[in-house]
């Protein structure tokens, strides 16, 4: 709760952060029978508005979906981006949680990877050895690369209280997922569908889009 309340606090200060990355979540969960004010089945516990809170000032909340049966608490709200587990052949691995979420049906949100070897060192708690695995190695994955894309347009407004998040303005948004099916067009996954409103740029290994309108 109290990191929570220090995000809001930071943001209201200066903007940022812009995201959080939360790698935990229940492992064994009380019957909601037994326990319905419980924070994994009461959309209302302080801890759930607290979250939703950290969301709505325009910080993006990335949470673990957990490696036990079904996501639940806060990991589970309909606001937060849930991460399950994959391996590199793209297959959900086992323990995974699957939804519904006890808090919103529709979770996980995005699959990202997991059992890589990716922080080894003396810090390491199992000594320098094995692999990051989990849901919870999963998850800074997702996060990772949701800040790569929000480095790719910089010092771009946040939100706030009177304009939100800004217009909307759809040319920019027609030309933006224009570009995207462009992308998947000049990488070869769609290769019969027509693009019509670009130039390409070629560079090695990696196309460049650019639309006519300079977007």
């Amino acid at each position: 709760m109290e990191t929570f309340k220090a995000v809001v606090h930071q943001r209201r200060a200066s903007g940022t952060p812009h995201l959080t990355n939360n790698s935990y979540g229940f492992m064994y969960l009380p019957l909601g029978a037994e326990q319905p004010n419980h924070e994994a089945y009461d959309l209302e516990h302080p801890l759930n508005r607290k979250v939703r809170e950290v969301i709505a000032s325009g910080c993006l909340c990335f949470f673990a979906a957990g490696n036990y049966r079904s996501i639940s608490a806060m990991n589970s709200l309909p606001e937060t981006l849930t991460i399950a587990a994959v391996n590199s052949g793209h297959e959900r691995i086992g323990y995974s949680a699957q939804g519904p979420g006890t808090l919103h049906g529709t979770k996980p949100d995005l699959l990202a990877y997991s059992h890589f070897s990716g922080n080894m060192g003396p810090w390491r708690p199992t000594g320098g050895t094995g692999f990051d695995t989990g849901t919870s190695a999963a998850c800074p994955v997702a996060a990772g690369v949701a800040t790569l894309l929000l480095s790719a347009i910089p010092n771009q407004p946040g939100w706030d209280a009177e304009m939100g998040h800004g217009v909307v303005n759809a040319d920019a948004a027609y030309h933006l997922l224009r570009t995207l099916v462009c992308a998947l067009v000049a990488t070869g996954d769609d290769p019969g569908r027509p693009c019509t409103e670009t130039s390409w740029r070629a560079r090695p290994g990696r196309p460049e889009v650019r639309l006519r309108n300079g977007w």
